[in-house]
């Protein structure tokens, strides 16, 4: 105990400085003034008119700020968003019940106004409850004129999770260090990757790799939080480990969230992973599909409609990991990952009412009393857990019915970057809700 006491004041600045650094401006997107796709400026309308709307249109007057960045894809938050599929999205700065206090450094990849250099990237940190370093190596380079093309390869050997969907890095980390609840869970992932990202647009990005990971179980291997007590940390479960050879597509669409008209945004990622080849060296043959769609419409100026539609699939007959929803991100009414399947689908919808003077946007104050909005929300929530026959990734959907659906319904109140939610399960209304507090958006 002492030694992590001293531990305390460190891992609270460094923590803080990496949360105050995601959230300041991104660098210019060369891309940022594009339409829809790669059709000149002059075929939708003038330069100058169109960076006037496209400026104004930006203006994210109710997406409040959070903690970790605002960008995201179907895996998360994210400063490099339709990356993820790559190199493990790692902090350099986090806490978490396996690796404890975890320090490092990182090297970004390239981003699109980086050209004709060979660029190498990573990470490195060393966890002090594993006792070891975790890694990742690899090499990028931009190609082409227009600066759409982009090649690179990878090694990693580090702790990884399937949960950064439901909640940013940064914030799990003090949570876990503060109370210790930690909502994700964790294994160890070695591999290799080679990869491919075409940029067609500002608003489209393509990738195709090949990969070849081996997963290993992990243990919780420490209990320390502040002030929570030792009864709130889980234990760390395990998976079925072994080796797993695919090739992966990813596409994302409109992940720098921009305004495609005036009081409307869409987002959308499609996540495809096929392992399911005779001749690969795999434990696992089975192939995974995953589908998100984020929409916002502004009402006016001071309300909006949220929504995020997810859908996933996994075929094969060894699978090593399905689907589970509950708890913080998808169903916040019932309990953490207490539905489980290999079908499912999931909705959440939140009406935004703000509350405050003048024309600002959201800045980033981590609690603003001026800058204030009310939300009403609902989750919905559907897994298959029945045995499905056939490996068609639309196999076991024809099995929904409404009745089945899990229903949680809320409210919130949202100060700059602090969240509070209570939600209640819709079939027990009158039942006591369970509160959140959140350091960033839903989704």
């Amino acid at each position: 105990m002492p030694k992590y006491l001293l531990l305390i004041p460190t891992f609270c600045l460094l923590l803080f400085t990496a949360a105050a650094a995601q959230i300041s401006d991104d660098e210019k997107d060369p891309f940022e003034d594009d339409p829809f796709f790669t059709k000149p400026i002059h075929e939708v309308m003038s330069p100058a008119r169109f960076r006037e709307n496209l400026k104004k249109s930006r203006d994210r007057v109710l997406m409040h700020g959070g903690i970790d960045t605002r960008k995201r894809d179907i895996y998360g938050y994210s400063n490099l968003p339709g990356l993820s599929t790559l190199l493990p999205n790692l902090h350099h700065v986090r806490f978490n019940r396996v690796d404890g206090l975890a320090l490092g450094f990182r090297v970004d990849q390239l981003n699109w106004s980086e050209y004709r250099e060979v660029r190498p990237y990573g990470f490195a940190d060393y966890s002090f409850a594993r006792k070891r370093i975790n890694y990742g190596i690899g090499l990028e380079r931009v190609f082409g004129q227009r600066k759409k093309l982009k090649l690179g390869a990878e090694y990693h050997n580090t702790t990884d999770s399937d949960d950064q969907w439901r909640l940013g890095l940064t914030e799990n980390s003090l949570f876990s260090f503060f109370s210790g609840y930690d909502f994700m869970d964790y294994y160890n992932r070695r591999g290799v990757n080679a990869y491919m990202v075409f940029r067609q647009s500002a608003w489209v990005d393509h990738t195709v790799s090949f990969r070849v990971d081996e997963y290993h179980s992990l243990a919780a291997n420490t209990s320390f939080n502040l002030f929570g007590g030792r009864s709130h940390v889980r234990p760390n479960p395990d998976i079925s480990e072994g080796r797993y050879q695919s090739f992966i597509y990813a596409l994302n669409y409109n992940q720098n969230n921009f305004m495609q008209f005036r009081n409307v945004s869409m987002a959308g990622d499609l996540f495809v992973q096929l392992g399911d080849f005779d001749n690969f060296a795999t434990d696992y043959r089975h192939n995974r599909y995953e589908a998100e769609l984020r929409s916002i419409v502004r009402i006016d100026r001071l309300s909006a409609v949220k929504a995020r539609v997810r859908a996933g699939s996994v075929t094969g007959e060894e699978i090593p990991r399905g689907f589970a929803l509950g708890g913080v991100g998808s169903l916040r009414a019932h309990p953490y990952k207490s539905i489980t399947g290999y079908r499912m689908l999931l909705s959440n919808v939140e009406l935004m009412m703000g509350n405050w003077q003048g024309h600002e946007r959201w800045n980033d104050d981590w609690f603003n009393s001026k800058r204030v909005y009310y939300s009403l929300f609902a989750d919905f929530g559907w897994v298959n857990s029945n045995e499905i026959s056939g490996n068609s990734p639309a196999s076991g959907f024809g099995d929904f019915r409404f009745s089945d659906v899990k229903t949680d319904v809320g409210v919130s109140v949202n100060f700059s970057v602090v969240r509070f939610e209570l939600a209640w399960q819709a079939a027990d209304i009158l039942g006591s809700p369970v509160f959140w507090v959140r350091l960033n958006p839903v989704f």
